[in-house]
């Protein structure tokens, strides 16, 4: 985080630093959502998908380790790196097919919601006022993207709907089919 709210003693200077720390999250959120729907208004669907594929390959690898290391050390269970590289490996690999490719839905639903709960632990990591800080200016942000007229995500769904085709990404997918075509 840019400004560190657990130097600051006042609850003013709290609130400034987690205010600070709220804008920047936004910001890069809405960056983000901007050059989506510019992928999407250029139909560069590919390197959308491949995005979502990073994405969640860095979830999958990476954070999923940071998780299970602080819970081995934490319940003292031994684990070699080699092993956990390979679990996480195979862990990561079968989300991925399951999120793009078919898997059976209870599947993919499994992997969405570990998907939720391992980015919403992060968040927990984050100092208290910043954490409500971000939770208010991404619901606003939200309100905004989607019901405002110039709004990134009401500019993604007209698009979608002129289009009539389906937007790429987990949120969206409610079918059971693939996401990438092969």
């Amino acid at each position: 985080l840019a400004a560190d709210e657990r130097t600051a003693g006042s609850p003013g200077k709290k609130a400034e630093a987690a205010s600070i720390n709220a804008l920047l999250i936004v910001g890069m959120v809405l960056g983000i959502t901007f050059i989506m729907v510019l992928l999407y208004k250029l139909r560069c669907i590919k390197v959308i998908i491949a995005w979502f594929v990073v994405s969640a390959l860095m979830i999958f690898w990476l954070l999923a380790w940071v998780w299970a290391d602080l819970v081995c050390t934490k319940y003292q269970i031994p684990y070699d790196y080699l092993g956990m590289g390979v679990f996480l490996w195979n862990f990561g690999i079968c989300g991925i097919l399951a999120l793009f490719y078919y898997a059976p839905s209870k599947m993919m639903q499994g992997y969405l919601v570990f998907l939720s709960v391992i980015m919403g632990w992060m968040l927990t990591r984050l100092p208290e006022w910043s954490t409500w800080a971000i939770l208010l200016a991404v619901a606003v942000y939200d309100i905004c993207a989607v019901l405002c007229p110039g709004g990134p995500l009401k500019m993604l769904v007209k698009e979608s709907q002129e289009r009539n085709e389906p937007i790429p990404g987990f949120v969206y997918d409610s079918g059971d089919g693939a996401i990438v075509d092969t």
